[in-house]
């Protein structure tokens, strides 16, 4: 106002140039409107991707929890290939380099020995069956077949005094084989179902395991690079309106010095022209 009180001129031309001063600051505010409603804007969708970016990171937390355990298995599965190849050297003989002593033999003499001793063994149990199946057949007919069968039902019950002693043992071995047969197959329903639980349960992880590792590659790779480039396209535009926005404020310092000294407008029917 101070300005326009001692600039040249009359009073109709101060009062023109006031009003294109007033126009422009009613455009210049509601440019600060509108990039300030673009500032709210951007930070709220800063927040939102920091808040994206947080998701993301408990992911990678989550995914470096399960590459942790896979780094465990994979321990344990290089451990193992060390014992199978300690048992793999354990297979050659061990040679004296003096030749004073004997070669340690390897597990290889020491498991054909043991399969010879076995197969010797195994003939000798073969033997001394044939011999008690011998003996066997010789007590029944000693002692007659038909015995259990003409005793009356109460008897199948009744103690070795009443019965014969082998009798009764011969009914304690027979209960004893059918609970013998039943156990074995318990075991081998059990030791089958367990099997199967083994591969099933291996299985699964072997697929967790990939598919985790597939979906971490996917996001390390292309994701991850998609946000960065959005977010950073997103800075680009943001610093270029705030560059354009300062430039026009600084050409408005510039210039608001020297409006006083302007020509005065011509005669303008419509005021929104005036600009």
């Amino acid at each position: 106002m101070a300005e326009l009180e001692e600039s040249q001129g009359n009073a109709e031309d101060q009062a023109k140039r006031l009003q294109v001063l007033m126009v422009e600051k009613h455009r210049l505010a509601g440019e600060v409107e509108e990039l300030t409603e673009d500032k709210k804007r951007m930070a709220k969708q800063l927040a939102d991707l920091r808040d994206e970016v947080a998701k993301l990171k408990a992911e990678l937390r989550r995914l470096g929890a399960q590459l942790r355990e896979a780094e465990q298995a994979l321990l344990v599965a290089r451990s193992d290939a060390k014992q199978l190849r300690l048992d793999v050297k354990g297979l050659e003989d061990v040679q004296d380099p003096d030749g004073v002593f004997e070669s340690r033999p390897s597990q290889r003499r020491l498991l054909k020995e043991c399969a010879h001793r076995e197969a010797i063994l195994l003939d000798r149990l073969r033997t001394c069956e044939a011999e008690a199946a011998g003996q066997r057949q010789r007590l029944l007919e000693l002692e007659g077949t038909d015995r259990l069968a003409e005793q009356p039902e109460g008897a199948v019950l009744a103690p070795a005094s009443e019965i014969g002693l082998l009798p009764a043992e011969r009914r304690r071995r027979a209960h004893l084989e059918r609970e013998r047969d039943a156990l074995l197959q318990f075991l081998r329903d059990k030791e089958h179902e367990m099997y199967q639980v083994k591969e099933e349960a291996f299985n699964t992880l072997w697929e967790s395991k990939r598919k985790a590792a597939q979906e971490f590659y996917n996001f390390k790779t292309k994701e991850l690079a998609k946000i960065r480039a959005d977010f950073q396209r997103q800075m680009d535009l943001l610093t270029r309106e705030n560059d354009i926005l300062k430039r026009e404020v600084a050409i408005a310092d510039e210039i608001g010095p020297h409006l006083p000294t302007l020509n005065p407008l011509t005669s303008v029917d419509d005021p929104a022209k005036m600009c």
